[in-house]
């Protein structure tokens, strides 16, 4: 068993959140319109905000988990790494 990622929660699970943090997680809602906005950023700046790269580009959430925040372009692995960070902190 493992820790609930949701910070400060005594919380174990075998995934990722305990039971009550999982039901009630923010869900970003990715539709056409979504899909669209990440184009546009991604055509605006087609390379990496952090390394640079012009390859496995992805649209990133500046604010993670509120799907109305800013988005930044990140290659796939600035974008892992990013997200890694924030689970272990």
């Amino acid at each position: 068993m493992r820790p609930c990622l949701t910070r400060g929660c005594p919380g174990l699970t075998k995934g990722t959140y305990c039971k009550p943090h999982y039901l009630a997680r923010p869900r970003p809602i990715y539709n056409r319109a979504h899909a669209a906005r990440s184009r546009a950023v991604r055509a605006a700046q087609p390379w990496c905000s952090w390394c640079g790269a012009t390859a496995d580009l992805v649209a990133d959430h500046v604010f993670p988990g509120d799907p109305a925040s800013p988005l930044r372009t990140l290659c796939r692995g600035c974008n892992t790494a990013r997200a890694n960070r924030g689970r272990n902190a």
